[in-house]
């Protein structure tokens, strides 16, 4: 969207309407807690006219538009809030302008709140979004509640996970019940996901949600990062899954939480970029490598029961937009 309305790319093609042709069914948008004053008082046609701010970017107007153009194109649609006011992912989940100060209590009432008026706003917009995830790759904490902010750094006393759990998903627990409710409160009828990133550390994923579980997180869906690259986001992990487990380990998941995983990311470079290391060398950095590796992806979800979906991240990307994320785009 910023590139076709603020920039010269995809003024006469459609991406959508190209992913829609080629069989995807899903459109997944991450949204902030903000909303945008200028996109909100300025009619669609006229938002060229207007200079780029960064406050346009992935707020609750900005969303909108591409879930307005999703849905038209007959697109099933998932959101996932930031529960930030800029990119969360991971071990960052920045505190929101104006929560700094905020108490557990009063971040969870503020998410309820915030989760409640987006989807109430998307609804009477006359969207039907079907997922909402509460937050993103949240493995690391919420809401500025993770390592090294709210949250007290790992001292290397005892293990990681028992940090994890008493230190960080402790505080989670009731922004995600919070989140839950809000979210429901305006779409009742809306599948909840919880999405982490952390697929390659394999003991992260148990520990998790045997965590969640415990302390009555409702949740509908698993939602799992699958890179197997170096970028994006991160350097891979020194466990990542292997391509030939990687259905093992997701009915390992499925059984265990009695919920169905859906891959909330996963990417592959048809190019070689700075930083990039091949994990695959029957996979090489070509449109061809790239063309095989997501076809047999495809065919290992399509082939277990216990997988809901299967995201790309930015397939819209080209290498004129982006140098690095365009290596991973479907277009040239």
């Amino acid at each position: 969207l910023a590139t076709r309305v603020w920039n010269h790319y995809w003024k006469s093609k459609s991406p959508l309407q190209a992913l829609k042709e080629n069989g995807v069914s899903w459109v997944r948008v991450g949204v902030l807690i903000t909303s945008d004053s200028l996109l909100s008082i300025t009619p669609y046609q006229n938002w060229p006219m207007l200079n780029w701010h960064n406050s346009f970017w992935s707020s609750r107007e900005y969303a909108e538009r591409i879930l307005t153009e999703a849905q038209q194109l007959d697109f099933n649609l998932e959101v996932f809030f930031y529960l930030s006011d800029q990119a969360a992912f991971a071990f960052n989940q920045p505190t929101p302008k104006g929560w700094g100060n905020y108490t557990l209590e009063q971040t969870a009432n503020a998410v309820e709140e915030s989760c409640y008026q987006t989807a109430l706003y998307f609804k009477n917009k006359g969207l039907n979004i079907q997922i909402y995830d509460i937050g993103n790759e949240i493995e690391g904490g919420i809401c500025g509640f993770y390592p090294g902010s709210k949250v007290g750094s790992f001292n290397g006393v005892g293990q990681f996970y028992d940090y994890l759990r008493d230190s960080v998903w402790a505080k989670e627990v009731p922004t995600l019940k919070a989140g839950t409710i809000g979210t429901h409160r305006a779409e009742p009828g809306a599948k909840i996901a919880l999405h982490i990133s952390g697929l390659g550390y394999q003991t992260y994923q148990p520990a998790f949600f045997q965590y969640i579980n415990a302390n009555n997180v409702d949740y509908d869906l698993i939602g799992l990062s699958y890179y197997t690259t170096n970028y994006p986001p991160s350097p891979p992990p020194p466990y990542i899954v292997p391509f030939g487990q990687l259905s093992t380990l997701i009915s390992k998941l499925a059984s265990e939480n009695g919920k169905k995983v859906m891959i909330a990311e996963h990417s592959y470079p048809s190019k070689s970029v700075q930083g990039l290391g091949p994990v695959y060398a029957n996979y090489i950095f070509t449109e061809e490598g790239q063309s095989s590796y997501i076809r047999d992806l495809i065919r290992v979800c399509k082939a277990d029961t216990n997988v809901f979906s299967l995201i790309y991240f930015y397939p819209d990307y080209q290498s004129a937009i982006d140098s690095v994320l365009g290596a991973y785009g479907f277009f040239n």
